[in-house]
């Protein structure tokens, strides 16, 4: 679930057509582009290589709620490649993990 190092291939760091690079501690590499952005809204990426899934779509956005308040939902649809439903639950169970260690330091780096 640790993320390595991020690194971007595209010139564009926000916005349509940012592509970038996570490589994670246990090695595997993880590409996403973003297909949709709007500024302060939200924005939507797709994952093309590095996970055992034939689609991964996801759209992070953001709601405020008042002055130092904001809500953020992290949606996505996936559709795996075939695989036993235990290395499923375990995929979905690793993706669980994910979403929560990088919300909760997303939280922390936003309260600091």
């Amino acid at each position: 679930m640790d993320v390595k190092t991020t690194t971007f291939l595209s010139k564009i760091k926000r916005g349509i057509g940012a592509i970038r690079k996570i490589i994670f501690k246990d090695g595997n590499i993880v590409e996403e582009h973003v297909v949709a952005w709007e500024n302060g809204k939200y924005f939507s990426y797709i994952a093309v290589s590095g996970l055992p899934l034939r689609v991964y779509h996801a759209t992070i956005s953001l709601k405020p709620l008042g002055k130092k308040s904001v809500q953020i939902s992290w949606y996505s649809y996936l559709n795996s490649k075939k695989m036993t439903k235990k290395e499923f639950n375990e995929f979905i169970s690793f993706m669980q993990a994910f979403y929560h260690g990088s919300l909760k330091n997303l939280k922390s780096k936003l309260e600091s």
